[in-house]
């Protein structure tokens, strides 16, 4: 599965920043998305990829999230909570 595959299932968009003045800084992240290392763990945490350019930051947040516990618009009443494929590609 692709992280666009992955974001098409949460219906969630992957986000794509470049920082003004901050060289070549990228980051990508879905929205409304926090992490979890297992379903027992009771810590979410914000996530993102990092890189130089939008692939690499791309490429960088699939190595973070999967195999992880995702959990999607946490505080919300429609909270929806999965596992990040192991084999989650760019």
């Amino acid at each position: 599965m692709t992280i666009y595959e992955l974001g098409d299932m949460l219906n969630e968009n992957l986000q794509i920043k470049r920082y003004a003045n901050q060289g070549k800084r990228h980051t990508a992240s879905f929205e409304r998305v926090e992490i979890k290392e297992s379903e027992s763990d009771p810590i979410l945490r914000g996530e993102y990829g990092e890189g130089e350019t939008p692939k690499e930051a791309i490429e960088d947040y699939v190595q973070k999230i999967k195999g992880k516990f995702i959990v999607v618009n946490a505080s919300g009443d429609c909270r929806k909570a999965i596992i990040a494929p192991k084999t989650l590609t760019a």
